[in-house]
């Protein structure tokens, strides 16, 4: 009878590679079926709308079946992710896509869930050279530079991954060659590889030996023995003959027996002075230029210092986050004028394009905005407080391979302002705007609304990249 459900799994497999091209699933002679499930970048939740992910699934589900829950030994669930960006979180992320494939598989086999294992693979870095050493569009000369860098055991992963950034330039048939693998090759290492095992069959019983008749003044005879026919072995040949596989869409990746990836063993980490270079920021800080030259009509020429400060997430996702903060307190209490402004804007960002090591590119802008304000010239000013939502464009590039680059862009919005005039000659009491002085029962609430609907923010910015998300030497 098993050896009946194992004939019907192999059919079963074979029939399935025929009709879903869209992935591989390969049977080992262990028994042992690979499905890939997809995962989008960044991405550590379970998608039935990319690639083939519905139908490897069902597949899944269906083998199962046909197998019968009383022959599944146990399933290995192993969860991958592109060689790109920082190790550790990488190393959380395929943990926790492995777990999302698992969930699925618990949820519709209870009687299951102590014999589903999950593991986190890692970044798949045997995957990626396995699909660049079958790549057909590259030149000869550029996928052997790529897979130098991949095979070389002398430097760091860290290393790696700064060198196929930085020193892999254009090739004449696809143009930059880092962005052409990340867009054809890195997307198709983000998996779940599901595993399932099936018990083998268990041996046929021995047949029984003649019974000895009893001689106890004699020797035993074991010439019965010594003349019985040889253990029938059991036929394990279709067991044994692995499926074929058969040809994959460009989409699936080039995947290597479920052994080798299980056992990949990480590539060597050495020290390597190179390794310092590659570097991985964390957050940004600049200034906007403009503000070191405003111009005021009524007050002339004056400076609003300014920091904005952005966070790049260690998903190495399009979204980043910030705050800028301005703070020109000018006072000229011999012409009366004043300058006086404190605002702070927390803002997100969102990247069209993915990061390669930091953002950059075109991007969304949204903002709100808290300020406190006493401005004076001309013997006539204000004093109030306000707060703002804004959205906007804007364009980041890098200068060079600094970690120095360029940020300009703009805002629309609207500001909604309480505030009081300041009228000159009437400071009997001092209070000139935020130098106030005296009790606060004294000051009464603002009489004034002003809003504001139209441009809040242009600017054009220089900044750096801070700190060194994954340092040389830390796996």
């Amino acid at each position: 009878m098993k050896r009946e459900n194992t004939y019907k799994a192999l059919i079963f497999s074979a029939v399935l590679l025929l009709l879903m091209p869209a992935f591989r699933l390969m049977a080992e002679p262990a028994g042992e079926v690979r499905v890939p499930i997809f995962f989008r970048f960044n991405s550590e939740t379970y998608d039935p709308t990319i690639f083939s992910n519905e139908a490897s699934m069902r597949s899944i589900f269906n083998l199962i079946d046909s197998l019968g829950t009383d022959h599944i030994k146990g399933i290995d669930i192993t969860g991958f992710s592109s060689p790109e960006g920082v190790y550790e979180y990488n190393q959380k992320v395929s943990l926790h896509r492995a777990r999302s494939v698992a969930k699925i598989i618990r949820s519709r086999y209870q009687h299951l869930s102590q014999r589903v294992h999950v593991d986190g693979g890692g970044e798949a870095w045997a995957e990626l050279r396995a699909s660049v050493a079958t790549e057909t569009k590259l030149t000869t000369a550029s996928r052997d530079k790529v897979l130098r860098f991949l095979d070389d055991t002398s430097i760091s992963n860290d290393t790696r991954k700064w060198r196929l950034i930085n020193w892999l330039k254009n090739d004449p048939n696809v143009g930059p060659i880092y962005p052409y693998l990340l867009r054809n090759h890195y997307r198709k290492l983000r998996s779940g590889v599901v595993v399932v095992i099936h018990e083998q069959p268990e041996e046929p019983e021995q047949p029984e030996k003649p019974e000895t008749p009893a001689t106890p003044a004699l020797q035993p005879d074991t010439t019965a023995v010594a003349q019985q026919p040889a253990v029938p072995q059991p036929d394990t040949a279709a067991i044994a003959q692995p499926i074929q596989p058969t040809d994959t869409v460009e989409h699936a990746p080039a995947l290597d027996s479920v052994t080798k990836v299980a056992q990949q063993e990480p590539l060597k980490q050495t020290s390597d002075p190179t390794a310092r270079r590659a570097f991985i920021p964390a957050a940004g800080l600049s200034t906007n230029l403009p503000y070191d030259i405003t111009y005021v009509p009524g007050y002339g020429v004056t400076s609003i210092p300014s920091v904005s400060f952005e966070y790049y997430p260690a998903s190495r996702g399009r979204w980043t986050y910030g705050a800028d903060v301005e703070w020109p307190m000018w006072k000229h209490w011999d012409t009366q004028r004043f300058m006086q402004i404190n605002n702070i804007t927390l803002w997100t960002r969102r990247y069209f394009k993915d990061p390669e090591v930091r953002p950059q590119g075109a991007y969304l802008l949204g903002s709100v905005n808290g300020a406190r304000y006493g401005v004076g010239f001309n013997k006539k000013g204000w004093i109030g407080e306000g707060i703002g939502l804004s959205a906007g464009i804007g364009y980041k590039w890098p200068i060079g391979k600094s970690r120095f680059w360029f940020d300009a862009g703009a805002a629309l919005g609207l500001f909604y302002s309480a505030y009081d005039p300041y009228v000159y000659g009437n400071d009997a009491l001092g209070w000139y705007y935020y130098d106030y002085a005296g009790k606060p029962e004294d000051f009464t609430e603002r009489n004034n609304r002003w809003i504001w609907l139209g441009p809040t923010r242009i600017y054009f910015s220089i900044g750096v990249d801070l700190f060194n998300r994954n340092k040389e030497g830390k796996r």
